[in-house]
């Protein structure tokens, strides 16, 4: 754990600001973080940089980052800027692999742009780095060539580690079945064709509306290939539930 300053919410600072239009855009290179979204503050007059350090309830774990300027913890601003943290992991369930949490399974549903696997890839470095149990992620390139539609990745090892239900966005079996094993009618054939893999795909990054048609087609294509799996995320709970079993006896 980080070895927090006696009394961190003292800390001398100060601020410095060039009058010079030039230097000034020099400074927000390189002192302020990329932003995403600008909001009104809502922690304004909140003091949370009073002694929290010293407060019980204060949780520090291993991946915890404490502030360089506690007292400089948007108290007045009247703006705070939200970062996207899909700019260093871009997963959301970091919080749950606490061990407190005794998360079992994880149903990780990929609807990134690019690469489908790069995300839980790097989710797995980013616990391995921290200590936290998870099954190890590896596919080939040949495999990430042609992907399927769900994967379980476990580590029968590693009792704590969680089963990982993985199902990244493609478009596979969907091209041919309406519902899983309801096959297409000619006349049905063109509302398999959901692009979601190529440069011109309507739901790459950079596309921020669809139309109703794209719409509704990305949602029939993500639950049909979770219907079509469904078995595979029965099997990872019953895998889960067996092993909680084993540990009690």
């Amino acid at each position: 754990e980080p070895s927090p300053p006696a009394r961190s919410h003292e800390l001398e600072t100060y601020l410095v600001t060039p009058e010079c239009g030039i230097m000034g855009i020099i400074r927000q290179v390189l002192t302020e973080r990329v932003m995403v979204s600008k909001f009104y503050n809502f922690l304004k007059g909140f003091q949370v940089h009073n002694e929290y350090l010293q407060s019980k309830s204060f949780c520090i774990w291993k991946d915890t980052v404490l502030e360089n300027f506690p007292n400089q913890l948007t108290e007045t601003a009247e703006f705070m800027c939200l970062a996207d943290t899909a700019g260093y992991i871009d997963i959301s369930y970091p919080p749950l692999m606490r061990p407190e949490r005794k998360v079992d399974v994880v149903l990780h549903l990929n609807y990134s742009s690019g690469s489908q696997t790069s995300p839980l890839e790097e989710a797995s470095k980013y616990f391995l780095k921290q200590g936290i149990p998870f099954p190890k992620i590896h596919l080939s390139e040949e495999e990430k060539k042609n992907l399927k539609e769900c994967y379980i990745f476990e580590d029968a090892e590693t009792p704590e580690a969680p089963t990982v239900v993985f199902f990244p966005l493609v478009n596979d079996t969907f091209k041919r079945y309406k519902e899983p094993g309801v096959e297409r009618s000619p006349i049905e054939m063109a509302q398999g064709n959901v692009d979601v893999s190529s440069i011109f795909s309507p739901y790459c990054l950079n596309s921020f509306t669809y139309t109703e048609e794209e719409f509704d087609k990305l949602v029939e294509l993500t639950s049909y290939n979770i219907q079509n799996n469904k078995h595979l995320i029965l099997q990872a709970l019953n895998s889960a539930i067996e092993q909680k079993r084993q540990h009690k006896k």
